[in-house]
């Protein structure tokens, strides 16, 4: 069996496996970047505490919070930061199970492929 067939056939076999993998994945890339523009609210606040110049990911993020009725403070900002950065963590955890369960049923499936051949082979 050629290298791309054996591919193929194992991205058929388990092809739940790996969209739910790369959607994992994806989702946990685009939380990551969401946790580097939640410290800009932060820094805006700090060097202008009138929120005056703010840039527009402050502004919007400051919108969300008066949405939500949350006070715009320091204090709100960092549980901000840090819920951002749990949720990132999260994400990232439950995709590399995920990423790892998938590693290991191709593993399963190549080894038991291998030794199926090996013990059909005649000698």
């Amino acid at each position: 069996m050629k290298f791309r067939e054996i591919i193929l056939k194992l991205c058929r076999k388990h092809a739940l496996f790996l969209f739910i993998a790369a959607a994992m994945l994806t989702i946990a890339s685009f939380i990551e970047a969401c946790t580097i523009f939640s410290f800009a609210p932060m820094v805006d606040l700090l060097v202008n505490p009138n929120l005056s110049k703010a840039s527009e990911i402050t502004l919007k993020i400051v919108a969300w919070f008066k949405y939500l009725g949350i006070p715009v403070t320091i204090i709100s900002l960092i549980i901000f930061i840090i819920l951002v950065t749990v949720l990132k963590e999260l994400f990232s955890v439950i995709s590399q199970l995920i990423t790892t369960k998938v590693h290991f049923r191709l593993v399963k499936d190549i080894i038991f492929d291998v030794f199926g051949a090996f013990m059909g082979a005649r000698w």
